[in-house]
């Protein structure tokens, strides 16, 4: 076979873009039921070395509490948001909290109707930031026996920058929400000046963050919207279900569109009066 060298440094150039990785963002979705989704969590806080801000239900694990001692002892700076009324079903929570107040953690706490459900920690010079239902506990985030006793949580990394972003722009809000009155001084912030650490960027479209005054955002909107646009299954998992407009759209879905619908739901929470809205009607194959 004769080669033309002209293309020689045409194919070598081709071959060094094929090998290079490419630079889309890397999301991971940890599953609890048979990974340790704490080990990354605990990397990425002894790797950041500009800011963590984290926000959470309830921490009642030592080894990221001190793990975040430990950042801050080396100049990161880490601002939290909180909610002590977590305190009372968990007790190790608020030694927790009483010790990173005591050292010297700015922290905010949740006063508004409603629990601070976000669980979140955004590592600011990594660019990356971690979310999901799970508390900061050991049992939410690593399996006792992998596919066998564990719970089920599923934990997200991601440094897709306009999800990161989103992050950014939504925890400042919050940071700074003195005029509504949503959060007041834990610790370490009474008499400062509550400011902004990033630039305010757009809210990716596909998040939602609640409560949203955007209606088309809402997630039962959304849910709603999805289950009506299906045509051939659907899976539902869910640890409690409370929303009677969602349920009442899955039963139409199956009653009246025949659509084939499984569900999976905690045993734990299956009698629960806020979750067994028209139990009697409950669609699908229970598992």
């Amino acid at each position: 076979m004769i080669v033309n060298k002209a293309w020689i440094p045409l194919l070598a150039l081709a071959l060094v873009l094929f090998l290079i990785p490419s630079a889309s963002a890397t999301e991971r979705l940890c599953d609890v039921s048979f990974e340790d989704c704490r080990a990354p969590l605990l990397k990425l806080i002894q790797n950041e070395n500009q800011e963590i801000d984290t926000a959470f239900w309830f921490m009642d694990d030592t080894t990221i509490s001190n793990a975040l001692i430990a950042a801050k002892n080396r100049g990161v700076i880490v601002r939290m948001l909180v909610d002590p009324r977590a305190d009372e079903g968990h007790p190790t929570n608020t030694s927790i909290l009483n010790t990173l107040a005591s050292d010297g953690f700015q922290m905010r706490q949740r006063v508004a109707n409603g629990i601070l459900h976000w669980k979140m920690m955004l590592f600011s010079g990594q660019g990356v930031v971690q979310f999901s239902g799970a508390n900061y506990t050991a049992s939410e985030l690593k399996p006792f026996t992998p596919y066998v006793n564990y719970t089920d949580e599923a934990i997200y990394f991601s440094d897709d920058a306009i999800v990161v972003n989103s992050f950014r722009t939504k925890y400042d809000d919050w940071w700074t929400n003195t005029p509504l009155a949503s959060f007041t001084d834990f610790a370490n912030t009474s008499g400062i000046t509550l400011t902004r650490a990033y630039p305010t960027y757009p809210i990716d479209p596909e998040m939602d963050f609640l409560p949203t005054n955007v209606a088309k955002n809402n997630y039962g909107t959304r849910s709603q919207a999805a289950i009506n646009a299906e045509t051939k299954q659907l899976d539902v998992d869910m640890f409690r279900i409370t929303n009677a407009d969602i349920t009442d759209t899955t039963i139409k879905a199956f009653t009246q569109g025949n659509l084939p619908i499984r569900l999976i739901v905690d045993s734990s929470q299956y009698r629960n009066p806020w979750n067994s809205h028209k139990d009697n009607e409950t669609p699908g194959t229970k598992s």
